[in-house]
C-alpha cells in the first residue's frame, strides 16, 4: 500500500518532508516494514496541508502511475500526480520495522504466522485467518 505522508524532521518541531510511504508485511516473519521515499524538499506541515488539504485527516492513499517514481490520486474528479524526488533512482530516507503482535485467541488455540498473516488452528476447520 502506498500513502502520501508528512514525515517530521527529527531535528525540527515544525518542518519535515512530504514522502511516499510503502507499507508491506514480511511474508515469513511477523514484521511490518515501512519505507519512506522523498516526494518534496523540506517543508512545513502547514505548507503541505495548503497544497494537499487531504493530509489534515492523515495519510493519503495513492496508486502507482505510469512512469518511474510517479503516483496518483483523485481529487474532485481530477487526477493529481506526485513524483518521487529524483525519479526511480532515489534512495529511501527511512526504513522502519515494527513487530505485528500476535492476535488474542482463546487459551489453548494454536497460532502461527504464515504467508504474511496470522492464522489460528480450529479442530473443525483447520488453519484459518486469525
Amino acid at each position: 500500500m502506498y500513502e502520501l505522508v508528512f514525515r517530521p524532521d527529527p531535528d525540527s518541531t515544525t518542518h519535515g518532508i512530504l514522502c511516499i510511504r510503502d507499507t508491506s508485511n514480511n511474508y515469513d516473519h511477523p514484521i511490518r516494514q515501512q519505507i519512506y521515499w522523498p516526494a518534496s524538499a523540506r517543508t512545513s506541515l502547514a505548507n503541505a496541508i495548503d497544497y494537499f488539504p487531504e493530509l489534515a485527516g492523515g495519510p493519503l492513499q495513492v496508486e502507482p502511475a505510469s512512469g518511474s517514481g510517479q503516483f496518483s490520486f483523485r481529487r474532485n474528479h481530477v487526477t493529481l500526480y506526485v513524483r518521487i524526488v529524483g525519479g526511480g533512482t532515489t534512495l529511501a530516507i527511512a526504513n522502519d520495522e515494527e513487530r505485528i503482535p500476535e492476535p488474542k485467541v482463546r487459551r489453548g488455540i494454536e497460532t502461527r504466522y504464515r504467508a504474511g498473516r496470522w492464522e489460528k488452528y480450529l479442530k473443525s476447520q483447520g488453519w484459518v485467518s486469525a
